[in-house]
């Protein structure tokens, strides 16, 4: 398959997800201090991962994405930098990928070489629960498994780094 052809069956896959994702159901507006929406999910090691369950008392990072999404793709290496600067500070990140299938997020995850959870929502159930309506979207949760920020769509790494600081810094308050 040529470049092009790829480039428009990403763009119409992004389309068909979008319009999934908002549906005719009115998508919930999450904000911050409101709880982190509980969900559970196969990560691409093996066993389910629980949210907020299996994070608990952990600053968390959970980033919704997929492999047709341009700023997906930088993002993602982006946060693996930063995870590796803060893992063991207690930073927790979950990628979710959002409707795609179990070997598309795994090439994907291999040729980044992400090593934080990586979990399959190839429903988009859990998406639609958290309210995406565009990729990637980013919610920063606290220990307390409330929600401190949101982000929508595309972000540099210096004003990441300054988020993930942030929580870090509220996460450390906490304890």
């Amino acid at each position: 398959m040529n470049v092009e052809r790829r480039r428009l069956m990403r763009l119409v896959t992004g389309l068909l997800l979008a319009g999934a994702l908002t549906g005719c159901e009115k998508a919930p507006v999450l904000a911050k201090g409101d709880p982190a929406p509980p969900f559970q999910l196969e990560t691409l090691r093996g066993p389910a991962l629980s949210i907020p369950d299996g994070v608990t008392g952990y600053p968390v990072v959970v980033r919704f994405w997929a492999d047709w999404c341009p700023s997906c793709r930088s993002e993602m290496a982006v946060l693996e930098k930063q995870y590796q600067q803060r893992k063991k500070m207690g930073l927790r990140v979950v990628a979710v990928n959002v409707g795609q299938e179990r070997a598309t997020a795994q090439r994907f995850a291999d040729e980044f070489a992400l090593t934080y959870d990586m979990l399959l929502d190839g429903s988009s159930q859990v998406a639609r629960r958290y309210g995406v309506n565009a990729l990637p979207m980013t919610y920063l949760i606290g220990p307390d498994g409330k929600i401190v920020n949101k982000i929508i769509g595309e972000t540099d790494e210096q004003s990441l780094a300054g988020q993930l600081d942030r929580l870090m810094d509220s996460a450390a308050q906490e304890r």
